[in-house]
Protein backbone atom coordinates (compact mmCIF):
# COMPACT_ATOMS: atom_id res chain seq x y z
CA UNK A 1 0.00 0.00 0.00
CA UNK A 2 1.28 3.51 -0.98
CA UNK A 3 0.81 4.42 2.77
CA UNK A 4 3.27 1.48 3.82
CA UNK A 5 1.08 -0.28 5.40
CA UNK A 6 1.16 -4.27 4.79
CA UNK A 7 -1.37 -6.85 5.39
CA UNK A 8 -0.12 -10.35 6.98
CA UNK A 9 -3.03 -11.69 5.47
CA UNK A 10 -6.58 -10.83 4.43
CA UNK A 11 -9.67 -12.15 5.08
CA UNK A 12 -12.59 -12.11 2.06
CA UNK A 13 -15.88 -12.07 3.39
CA UNK A 14 -17.80 -13.41 0.00
CA UNK A 15 -15.14 -16.39 0.05
CA UNK A 16 -16.29 -17.30 4.00
CA UNK A 17 -20.17 -18.38 3.34
CA UNK A 18 -19.63 -21.68 4.91
CA UNK A 19 -18.39 -20.70 8.07
CA UNK A 20 -21.10 -18.22 8.26
CA UNK A 21 -23.79 -20.69 7.45
CA UNK A 22 -22.50 -23.43 10.36
CA UNK A 23 -22.29 -20.33 12.76
CA UNK A 24 -25.85 -20.28 12.05
CA UNK A 25 -26.49 -23.41 12.09
CA UNK A 26 -25.19 -23.97 15.27
CA UNK A 27 -27.70 -21.35 16.45
CA UNK A 28 -30.61 -22.47 14.81
CA UNK A 29 -29.39 -25.63 16.79
CA UNK A 30 -29.92 -24.17 20.13
CA UNK A 31 -33.31 -22.55 18.94
CA UNK A 32 -31.38 -18.83 19.68
CA UNK A 33 -32.80 -17.82 15.88
CA UNK A 34 -35.71 -16.95 14.13
CA UNK A 35 -37.04 -16.12 10.68
CA UNK A 36 -38.72 -12.61 9.95
CA UNK A 37 -40.98 -11.10 7.14
CA UNK A 38 -41.20 -7.52 8.62
CA UNK A 39 -40.54 -5.02 5.81
CA UNK A 40 -38.08 -1.99 6.38
CA UNK A 41 -41.46 0.27 6.03
CA UNK A 42 -43.06 -1.58 9.08
CA UNK A 43 -39.29 -1.93 11.16
CA UNK A 44 -38.97 2.01 10.89
CA UNK A 45 -43.01 2.55 11.49
CA UNK A 46 -43.81 0.45 14.59
CA UNK A 47 -40.55 0.07 16.40
CA UNK A 48 -38.26 2.60 18.37
CA UNK A 49 -35.09 4.34 16.87
CA UNK A 50 -32.12 3.81 19.12
CA UNK A 51 -29.38 6.59 19.18
CA UNK A 52 -27.30 5.06 16.19
CA UNK A 53 -30.37 5.40 14.10
CA UNK A 54 -30.88 1.18 14.32
CA UNK A 55 -34.53 -0.16 14.77
CA UNK A 56 -34.51 -1.37 18.29
CA UNK A 57 -36.65 -4.39 17.38
CA UNK A 58 -38.70 -6.60 19.79
CA UNK A 59 -40.13 -10.00 17.98
CA UNK A 60 -43.16 -8.97 16.04
CA UNK A 61 -42.29 -12.60 14.38
CA UNK A 62 -40.78 -14.16 17.06
CA UNK A 63 -43.82 -16.63 17.81
CA UNK A 64 -44.70 -16.74 14.17
CA UNK A 65 -42.66 -20.06 13.23
CA UNK A 66 -41.62 -18.65 10.03
CA UNK A 67 -39.67 -20.94 7.75
CA UNK A 68 -36.11 -19.64 7.19
CA UNK A 69 -35.98 -19.28 3.38
CA UNK A 70 -33.96 -16.78 1.64
CA UNK A 71 -36.85 -14.48 1.62
CA UNK A 72 -37.08 -13.86 5.12
CA UNK A 73 -34.59 -12.43 7.62
CA UNK A 74 -32.88 -14.29 10.32
CA UNK A 75 -33.07 -12.68 13.54
CA UNK A 76 -30.93 -13.66 17.07
CA UNK A 77 -33.52 -14.32 19.98
CA UNK A 78 -31.62 -11.73 22.17
CA UNK A 79 -31.97 -12.03 25.71
CA UNK A 80 -33.01 -9.39 28.25
CA UNK A 81 -29.49 -9.87 30.10
CA UNK A 82 -26.61 -7.39 30.96
CA UNK A 83 -23.25 -7.43 29.61
CA UNK A 84 -20.27 -5.67 30.90
CA UNK A 85 -16.95 -4.56 29.63
CA UNK A 86 -14.00 -2.24 29.13
CA UNK A 87 -12.64 -0.70 26.82
CA UNK A 88 -9.12 0.49 26.65
CA UNK A 89 -9.76 4.30 25.98
CA UNK A 90 -13.04 5.33 27.13
CA UNK A 91 -14.01 2.84 30.53
CA UNK A 92 -16.18 0.37 31.33
CA UNK A 93 -19.40 -0.37 30.52
CA UNK A 94 -22.94 -2.24 31.42
CA UNK A 95 -25.08 -2.54 28.92
CA UNK A 96 -28.48 -4.60 28.02
CA UNK A 97 -28.48 -5.06 23.86
CA UNK A 98 -32.11 -6.15 24.38
CA UNK A 99 -32.84 -2.72 25.26
CA UNK A 100 -30.16 -1.24 22.79
CA UNK A 101 -31.17 -3.31 19.83
CA UNK A 102 -33.49 -6.03 20.58
CA UNK A 103 -33.17 -8.54 18.29
CA UNK A 104 -31.20 -7.60 16.01
CA UNK A 105 -30.59 -9.46 12.32
CA UNK A 106 -28.35 -12.00 11.43
CA UNK A 107 -28.91 -12.44 7.97
CA UNK A 108 -30.88 -9.58 5.75
CA UNK A 109 -34.08 -10.57 3.33
CA UNK A 110 -31.83 -10.14 0.52
CA UNK A 111 -29.57 -13.13 1.97
CA UNK A 112 -26.75 -10.89 2.90
CA UNK A 113 -25.09 -11.62 6.07
CA UNK A 114 -25.08 -8.52 8.30
CA UNK A 115 -22.17 -6.44 10.04
CA UNK A 116 -22.87 -7.54 13.09
CA UNK A 117 -23.16 -11.37 12.43
CA UNK A 118 -20.04 -11.34 10.08
CA UNK A 119 -17.13 -9.86 12.31
CA UNK A 120 -18.22 -11.83 15.04
CA UNK A 121 -17.93 -15.31 13.44
CA UNK A 122 -14.49 -13.71 11.48
CA UNK A 123 -12.95 -12.69 14.86
CA UNK A 124 -13.89 -15.94 16.47
CA UNK A 125 -12.41 -18.03 13.10
CA UNK A 126 -9.05 -15.58 13.20
CA UNK A 127 -8.85 -15.66 17.11
CA UNK A 128 -8.54 -11.57 17.18
CA UNK A 129 -7.76 -10.40 20.77
CA UNK A 130 -7.92 -6.75 20.19
CA UNK A 131 -10.35 -4.96 17.99
CA UNK A 132 -9.61 -1.15 17.24
CA UNK A 133 -12.38 0.89 15.48
CA UNK A 134 -14.05 4.37 15.48
CA UNK A 135 -16.04 4.96 18.43
CA UNK A 136 -19.28 5.49 16.51
CA UNK A 137 -19.12 1.20 17.02
CA UNK A 138 -18.83 1.25 20.39
CA UNK A 139 -23.07 0.48 20.49
CA UNK A 140 -22.16 -2.59 18.94
CA UNK A 141 -19.90 -4.31 21.25
CA UNK A 142 -22.36 -5.73 23.60
CA UNK A 143 -24.17 -7.72 21.32
CA UNK A 144 -21.03 -8.85 19.62
CA UNK A 145 -19.47 -9.58 23.22
CA UNK A 146 -23.26 -11.69 23.75
CA UNK A 147 -23.50 -13.30 20.41
CA UNK A 148 -19.50 -14.42 20.12
CA UNK A 149 -19.96 -16.47 24.01
CA UNK A 150 -23.58 -18.28 21.94
CA UNK A 151 -21.19 -19.59 19.70
CA UNK A 152 -18.75 -21.14 21.71
CA UNK A 153 -16.04 -17.72 22.52
CA UNK A 154 -16.18 -17.23 26.40
CA UNK A 155 -13.74 -14.38 26.58
CA UNK A 156 -13.99 -11.38 23.75
CA UNK A 157 -11.27 -9.46 22.26
CA UNK A 158 -10.11 -6.59 24.17
CA UNK A 159 -11.85 -3.24 22.62
CA UNK A 160 -10.28 0.10 21.90
CA UNK A 161 -12.58 2.53 20.19
CA UNK A 162 -10.85 5.91 19.16
CA UNK A 163 -12.20 9.27 17.60
CA UNK A 164 -13.56 10.12 15.11
CA UNK A 165 -12.06 12.28 12.51
CA UNK A 166 -15.06 15.22 12.08
CA UNK A 167 -15.48 17.12 8.46
CA UNK A 168 -16.69 20.78 8.38
CA UNK A 169 -20.48 19.52 8.61
CA UNK A 170 -19.52 17.67 11.79
CA UNK A 171 -20.60 14.67 10.17
CA UNK A 172 -17.53 11.77 10.23
CA UNK A 173 -15.41 11.33 6.75
CA UNK A 174 -17.13 9.13 5.14
CA UNK A 175 -18.32 8.02 1.55
CA UNK A 176 -21.91 8.92 2.04
CA UNK A 177 -20.83 12.29 3.18
CA UNK A 178 -18.40 12.91 -0.34
CA UNK A 179 -15.44 13.10 2.03
CA UNK A 180 -12.44 12.96 0.07
CA UNK A 181 -10.79 9.46 -0.31
CA UNK A 182 -7.03 8.40 0.07
CA UNK A 183 -7.13 7.70 -3.49
CA UNK A 184 -8.31 11.28 -4.24
CA UNK A 185 -5.35 12.42 -2.01
CA UNK A 186 -2.60 10.82 -3.34
CA UNK A 187 -3.89 11.97 -7.52
CA UNK A 188 -3.38 15.48 -5.65
CA UNK A 189 0.48 14.27 -4.89
CA UNK A 190 0.19 14.78 -1.43
CA UNK A 191 2.91 12.51 0.67
CA UNK A 192 1.98 10.16 3.12
CA UNK A 193 3.99 11.52 5.50
CA UNK A 194 1.63 14.63 5.39
CA UNK A 195 -1.39 11.98 5.60
CA UNK A 196 -0.51 10.40 8.81
CA UNK A 197 0.30 14.51 9.97
CA UNK A 198 -3.33 15.28 9.54
CA UNK A 199 -4.61 12.27 11.06
CA UNK A 200 -2.33 12.59 14.27
CA UNK A 201 -3.69 16.08 14.70
CA UNK A 202 -7.41 15.57 14.04
CA UNK A 203 -7.42 12.89 16.59
CA UNK A 204 -5.46 15.01 19.09
CA UNK A 205 -1.91 12.46 18.96
CA UNK A 206 -0.21 16.28 18.09
CA UNK A 207 -0.57 19.80 18.37
CA UNK A 208 -0.72 20.73 14.81
CA UNK A 209 -0.54 18.67 11.29
CA UNK A 210 2.63 18.52 10.50
CA UNK A 211 4.26 15.70 8.35
CA UNK A 212 4.95 12.82 10.63
CA UNK A 213 6.38 9.61 9.38
CA UNK A 214 4.48 6.32 9.79
CA UNK A 215 6.66 5.23 12.38
CA UNK A 216 6.68 8.19 14.37
CA UNK A 217 2.88 7.64 14.49
CA UNK A 218 2.56 4.64 15.42
CA UNK A 219 4.93 5.16 17.85
CA UNK A 220 2.45 8.01 18.88
CA UNK A 221 -0.55 5.63 18.74
CA UNK A 222 1.62 3.19 20.67
CA UNK A 223 2.38 5.13 24.16
CA UNK A 224 -1.09 6.36 23.95
CA UNK A 225 -2.44 2.18 24.01
CA UNK A 226 0.57 1.59 26.80
CA UNK A 227 -1.47 4.29 28.98
CA UNK A 228 -4.33 2.69 28.90
CA UNK A 229 -3.22 -0.49 30.18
Amino acid sequence: HWLGFQWIHESIQSERNSLYVAALENLKSKGLVYACDCSRKYLFESNAINEAGEVIYLGNCRHKNLPFSMESAIRFNTPNTTISWNDLRLGSFSEVPFKQCGNFSLRDRTGQWTYQFAVCVDDIDENIGLVVRGEDLRCSTARQILLMKELGRETPPLYLHHPLILGDSGLKLSKRQQAASLRAERDLERTPEQIFGEICFQTKLTEDSRPISLQNALSLVSKQLDSSF
